[in-house]
């Protein structure tokens, strides 16, 4: 979503774990390391760092995790954009 991390709320939440379930599972089967990047705003991204973290457990696809999911910080405010 685009929008200021201030705004970020448990939906958005949910639709991040979705997206991020969604490309893991379509290529979970690859030999490759999947790498997924999220852009987030610095004022929350650690509060939605954890709740990805807490959330997405590799054991749910039942096979050895090839995945990395990194944060990284926007600094300038999307409102601004």
């Amino acid at each position: 979503c685009k929008k200021d991390s201030l705004e970020i709320t448990s939906d958005d939440h949910f639709q991040l774990v979705c997206a991020i379930n969604f490309i893991v599972e379509e290529r979970r089967f690859g030999s490759e390391l999947l790498r997924i990047v999220v852009t987030h705003g610095t004022d929350t991204m650690i509060e939605t760092a954890m709740h990805i973290k807490n959330t997405i457990k590799p054991e749910d696809w039942g096979l050895k995790p090839r995945f990395v999911i990194a944060f990284t910080g926007a600094t300038k405010p999307e409102r601004f954009v």
